[in-house]
C-alpha cells in the first residue's frame, strides 16, 4: 500500500505498508478504513484471509478476521451504515463446498448468518465451475440491491447479468425479468460450427 499526494507525488507522510501479494481490489470505508482482497496471505507479518481491512493509516486492521480463502477474487465490497459488508465475486471459502457470488460479513469480519449467503449464481458458459461472478452491488433506496455479473441464472430463476435483490440477499420478483443486459460473446467456450446456444448468452 503506497499513498500519493492529490498531485501524484510520492507522500512521505504515510509510510508504505508492505502486504505478501497483490491486492486486487480496495476501497474505502465510510469510517475512512480500507477493505481489501488480495492474492496473499500475509499482512505485515501476520497471516491472514485474503479479505482484510486496514486502518486509515494503513495498518492491518486485528479486529477483522474474514474465513480463509481456498481461491477467487472479491470485485465490489459495499458498506451498510450498520458496519456489515456485502461482498461480491466468485470466491471458495475454506471448509465450504461450492464457490459463492455474494455474501454479507458481519463487522469483526465473519460471516452473516442473516444474509443469503447461498445465493446460486450460475453461468451456463463456464463448463468448468458454472459460477459466475457478481462484479457489481448498487443500492435501490433503502431495502433494494442490484447486482451485477457475469451470470444468467439465480437460483434456477433466469436473470440476464442484472437483478434485484433484497437486503437479505433474496431476489426479488418483477424486476429485470426481460433480457437483461443483452448478448454475451462468449469467448471462453468456442464451439465449431458456431452453436448460438453457446456464444450468446443474457449476461452482463
Amino acid at each position: 500500500l503506497v499513498w500519493f499526494t492529490n498531485t501524484g507525488t510520492f507522500d512521505p507522510t504515510r509510510p508504505p505498508r508492505l502486504y505478501d501479494g497483490a491486492i486486487f481490489t480496495l476501497q474505502e470505508m465510510p469510517d475512512g478504513k480500507f477493505m481489501c482482497n488480495g492474492g496473499g496471505g500475509n499482512v505485515q507479518g501476520t497471516p491472514v484471509s485474503t479479505i482484510f481491512r486496514v486502518d486509515p493509516d494503513g495498518i492491518f486492521d486485528t479486529t477483522f478476521n474474514a474465513p480463509l480463502v481456498d481461491y477467487g477474487n472479491i470485485y465490489r465490497f459495499y458498506a451498510q451504515a450498520d458496519g456489515k459488508v456485502i461482498c461480491g465475486g466468485h470466491i471458495s471459502f475454506v471448509g465450504e463446498p461450492d464457490t459463492i457470488a455474494l455474501f454479507r460479513l458481519l463487522p469483526d469480519g465473519s460471516l452473516d448468518p442473516t444474509f443469503n449467503n447461498q445465493l446460486s449464481v450460475w453461468t451456463s458458459y463456464r463448463p468448468w465451475d458454472r459460477a459466475g461472478p457478481v462484479l457489481d452491488i448498487q443500492p435501490i433506496g433503502p431495502d433494494k440491491l442490484v447486482i451485477t455479473g457475469y451470470f444468467d441464472q439465480l437460483d434456477g430463476i433466469a436473470r440476464g447479468g442484472i437483478a434485484m435483490l433484497d437486503t437479505a440477499g433474496h431476489l426479488l420478483p418483477g424486476y429485470f425479468e426481460s433480457a437483461g443486459c443483452g448478448g454475451y460473446w462468449d469467448q471462453y467456450n468456442p464451439t465449431v460450427p458456431p452453436d448460438p446456444t453457446q456464444y450468446y448468452k443474457n449476461i452482463g
